[in-house]
């Protein structure tokens, strides 16, 4: 289970971009993010993301390699 709205967002945009056939690697969802927030200051470490990848494979199933 998502550890709080943050990390929801932040799986729903990976998941919004797989559907896309976007194959979201660290710098593109980080594209993604920054072209979505309004001031462009999105940050986020490389380790988040990858700890988000696995939980959306652990917890939620997800055919995911990455």
């Amino acid at each position: 289970m998502p550890a709080n709205k943050n990390q929801l967002l932040r799986m729903g945009v990976i998941i919004e971009m797989m559907r896309k056939n976007a194959m979201p690697n660290y710098r593109r969802f980080m594209e993604e993010m920054r072209r979505r927030d309004p001031a462009g200051t999105y940050q986020l470490s490389e380790r988040t993301f990858r700890r988000d990848i696995q939980d959306l494979q652990t917890e939620f199933g997800a055919p995911i390699e990455y």
